[in-house]
């Protein structure tokens, strides 16, 4: 007897009402045997698509007026959610994942606000956030990634209030975000990734406050940041990384305060990093500054303060294939390092085997090379003492080398920025013949 009482208990459970709270459909019969005559769900409508009976029609549930937890509409192949067009509240969130045939949001034009996240993910048909045009806000989480047709999300013009984070990520035909030019305060992070043809931020032009991190990765056509010259305040950390086409990252100089970390990593074009010395004698970044594997210029922090500074030294290292020790044009560039003494500074030479380095303190100081193994100097001068007494620039300090042996061996380096969970992070794999 107690073995049919378990079975029986697991029937209602998993059946078509869950429970007396929440609502399941998994099949077309589902929603045509849903009764019409409600008009309230006290718990979660959950619209989950099966493969023998797939749900294609929901004007079944037209008379619904509000849900008191969330509406989940998951892997269905829906084209429209018109069935849904009389909800006009929902206590929970409203999750929209992998339904592929939807190209809009129409039939959701009469929600105002969402108790708790909005998260549109993996609706690989979807262009457009038409239908959305009323809402207002959102209590938890928005969150729009991997809807690979979108183009806009203008539909949200309305929406004012965000409770928590705001993430756009992997919608690799989205142009722009400015249908979040409502917001002006994010309660959470602010994450953009993978959204590999966005050239502006232009939506975010009111944000003045982000009471978390802000994260900017992979876009691979965003020049700038400066549409978010209006931030007063981050909260957290600043990292910005892997954006290929990346030249300019003035707006730093607009906020007042970023009171976690400075990260500036991976951008392949990113050459002038000098906001980022304004930015710290500002007193702008309060937490720790890391700045790697960008474009010569920016390669480290130490090479930002060598580039950015008006009193200079510089000079070429090579490879002196004539053994001659002078550059000329029989000779090849050098990937060589050159130190600075007192203070210290290691300089990394460019891909033309040129080098700059500068300093911020009058006086003299001595420039010398850092040997690499199964390599000689063949130029004359082991070192160079330079007197530096006002801004200038002191050139010609050039360090020729020769192979000590041949050897044909080959050595691989792999870098990447810090691994964080939830996030793309770009590797680097390199070769170099020893």
């Amino acid at each position: 007897m107690f073995r049919s009482l378990v079975i029986l208990v697991s029937v209602l459970l998993f059946g078509f009402h869950a429970s007396a709270q929440d609502v399941y459909l998994y099949s077309q019969a589902d929603v045509d045997d849903f009764d019409t005559g409600l008009t309230h769900i006290p718990g979660n409508l959950v619209i989950h698509s099966n493969f023998s009976d797939p749900i294609v029609d929901i004007s079944n549930l037209s008379n619904l007026e509000s849900i008191g937890d969330s509406l989940k509409v998951l892997w269905t192949p829906l084209k429209d959610l018109s069935g849904l067009a009389n909800i006009e509240s929902i206590g929970g969130s409203l999750i929209l994942t992998w339904n592929d045939s939807l190209q809009d949001l129409t039939g959701l034009s009469k929600i105002v606000s969402i108790g708790k996240s909005l998260k549109l993910d993996g609706n690989m048909g979807m262009k457009t956030l038409d239908g959305l045009d009323s809402l207002e806000m959102v209590g938890g989480d928005l969150f729009i990634g991997a809807n690979l047709a979108l183009e806009n999300i203008d539909a949200l013009a309305t929406l004012t209030t965000v409770g928590q984070h705001v993430t756009v990520s992997q919608n690799s035909s989205l142009i722009n975000v400015d249908g979040l030019s409502g917001l002006s305060k994010l309660n959470g992070w602010l994450r953009l990734e993978n959204n590999t043809i966005l050239e502006n931020l232009a939506g975010l032009s009111n944000v003045n406050t982000v009471q978390y991190q802000v994260q900017i990765q992979n876009l691979d056509q965003l020049l700038d940041f400066n549409d978010l010259y209006g931030i007063d305040t981050i909260y957290g950390s600043f990292s910005i990384t892997s954006n290929d086409m990346l030249v300019d990252i003035g707006a730093l100089l607009e906020w007042d305060a970023i009171l976690g970390d400075l990260r500036i990593s991976l951008n392949e074009s990113l050459i002038e990093c000098c906001p980022v010395l304004d930015a710290l004698e500002n007193g702008i970044v309060n937490g720790g500054t890391y700045i790697y594997n960008n474009a010569p210029g920016c390669l480290s922090e130490a090479e930002v303060l060598s580039y950015c500074s008006s009193m200079k030294f510089g000079g070429i290292t090579f490879y002196d294939i004539n053994e001659n020790g002078v550059y000329d044009s029989d000779d090849s560039p050098f990937l060589g390092q050159v130190t600075l003494v007192p203070s210290g500074l290691v300089v990394m030479g460019q891909s033309d085997g040129t080098y700059l380095g500068g300093v911020d303190e009058i006086g003299t100081y001595e420039v010398g090379f850092v040997a690499q193994e199964n390599w000689t100097l063949s130029s004359d001068s082991s070192s160079y003492h330079i007197s530096i007494e006002g801004d200038t620039i002191i050139t010609g300090l050039d360090f020729g080398f020769i192979p000590s042996e041949d050897i044909s061996s080959l050595e691989g380096n792999i870098v990447s920025d810090v691994t964080i969970c939830d996030t793309w992070v770009e590797f680097t794999f390199s070769w170099q013949n020893t």
